[in-house]
């Protein structure tokens, strides 16, 4: 709906000094009461858009009414009148996850103003929530064609109550739940007098500082990535509680530290600020690398980011063991290659993933890799040695036909064959794709074992070993569509 100017103007009147709550790319943010909204409404959010033309508010009007999404700040009103342009959304009382990250005396003054009355720290479960809250409004964004642009920390507000959060293992868990802000809107803004910037520009473009896609400096192209990088570092931002501005520079050794070996500062500062478990941590971390570490050209995509943290968050309660490998699978027929026969999920899929899988035809109702896993004796005593060096080679090579398949799709040269196994992991299991990379290796070494290191199978794994190790490499295949 459209506010007329001389409303705005008398409740920003009304409102004062106190009633300013925030400042985005745009221009400053103002809690008011509009006559025409506060039977429904009460306090909102009143966006006034400085520098921006009546013609520049009416097109980003247009883009915000695409953006119906639980998890996206609606448009209520707004006001193309020069006088006083600006958007008008609802007002949520818990403030910007920034705020609640940094705790600084400026985020309680404005949570005071915001009357938000909880207690202002989150725990590592709250934060996850609002972070996957924030990442499921970007996926929608990305399925509308909408490129956010200013992807932060600040952009992602909270409400003021606690909401049950259904889980899987135990009670509801209390949250505040999260919506996407800003969408479409960031503007380049200059520093403001005794303050600082917080936005930047190159050939036009505006981002902010310390989220800035070093791919969107080099190429001046906004993208579905450079958006997704913004969202690593609202990840990382949430394991610390540090600003974003060098975050990323400060940080990095403990984020490949954390992902590759699962040791080092990140979890003792993770633990510190927020009781965030190692096993959530270490996944995060290989999170933030994928989005926001790794080159562009081998980032992860942010579904696969959001359906790890997804995963983490509905396993609360239910333990490490419950989270570790604990991903949905879902099915992808896969065309059989020179190495082998087609590797397919197993059928005990979650029935949600079931649901969301494509229809498949009967040439695609098993692989060679899930008959071995069907065929493991599970009882008290293993496969002979041998029928098990058997099925762990067919593992090993039906793991590799999809990850040469996958490699050769991504556009690249097939490898040399007398390249070394353990190097042809690493190169087509990119770096940030941690936990898959570990799993490869770990099949790897079984396989070596079974085939020129007789000596060190005396104890070799046992099937319920082999079964899971090859369960869990199925599934993190299946989420990257491998």
């Amino acid at each position: 709906m459209t506010v007329p100017a001389e409303e705005v103007l008398l409740a920003l009147e009304a409102a004062g000094s106190e009633g300013e709550v925030g400042e985005g790319g745009f221009g400053k943010v103002f809690a008011a009461e509009l006559p025409s909204l506060v039977a429904r409404w009460g306090r909102v959010a009143v966006k006034r858009a400085s520098g921006l033309h009546a013609a520049e508010i009416l097109l980003e009007v247009a883009t915000l009414r695409l953006c119906r999404h639980r998890n996206v700040l609606p448009l209520l009103g707004y006001c193309d009148d020069a006088r006083a342009p600006c958007m008008i959304t609802p007002l949520l009382h818990g403030g910007s996850l920034d705020d609640r990250l940094l705790l600084s005396d400026s985020a309680f003054e404005r949570l005071r103003r915001l009357g938000f009355e909880g207690d202002a720290c989150l725990d590592w479960q709250r934060r996850l929530s609002a972070l996957c809250d924030a990442a499921r409004g970007l996926a929608h964004l990305k399925g509308e064609r909408i490129l956010h642009r200013d992807v932060k920390t600040a952009n992602i507000l909270l409400e003021g109550a606690l909401r049950p959060l259904p889980m899987a293992h135990g009670p509801p868990l209390l949250v505040y739940r999260a919506v996407l802000s800003d969408v479409g809107l960031a503007k380049v803004r200059e520093p403001t007098l005794g303050g600082t910037a917080t936005h930047a520009t190159t050939r036009n473009l505006a981002f902010s500082m310390g989220f800035g896609d070093p791919a969107l400096l080099n190429s001046s192209k906004h993208s579905e990535r450079t958006d997704a990088f913004g969202i690593g570092i609202c990840i990382l931002m949430s394991l610390v509680s540090e600003p974003a501005a060098g975050l990323m520079d400060d940080r990095e050794d403990d984020v490949c530290d954390a992902m590759e070996s699962g040791t080092g500062a990140l979890f003792e500062t993770a633990h510190a600020v927020a009781g965030w478990p190692s096993h959530a941590t270490r996944a995060l971390a290989g999170a933030v690398h994928g989005l926001s570490l790794a080159t562009k050209r081998n980032r992860q995509p942010l579904p696969v980011a959001l359906n790890q943290m997804e995963t983490l968050l509905e396993a609360v309660g239910g333990g490490e063991e419950a989270v570790v490998g604990a991903a949905p699978v879902v099915s992808r027929p896969l065309v059989c290659s020179s190495r082998g026969a087609s590797m397919l999920p197993v059928s005990e899929a979650e029935p949600d993933a079931r649901a969301a899988a494509p229809a498949q035809s009967e040439e695609w109702s098993g692989g060679e890799l899930t008959r071995m896993v069907r065929q493991l004796d599970l009882g008290d005593a293993d496969a002979s040695l041998a029928r098990k060096r058997e099925r762990v080679t067919k593992a090993y090579d039906s793991m590799m036909v999809r990850l040469e398949r996958a490699y050769a799709g991504q556009g690249h040269a097939p490898l040399p064959t007398d390249e070394q196994e353990l190097r042809k992991i690493n190169l087509l299991v990119p770096r940030h794709l941690g936990r898959l990379n570990g799993l490869a290796h770990s099949l790897r070494k079984w396989w070596n074992s079974a085939k020129h290191e007789r000596e060190q199978w005396a104890h070799p794994p046992s099937d319920k070993e082999v079964q899971r190790l090859v369960k869990e490499v199925i599934a993190e295949l299946d989420l990257l569509g491998w």
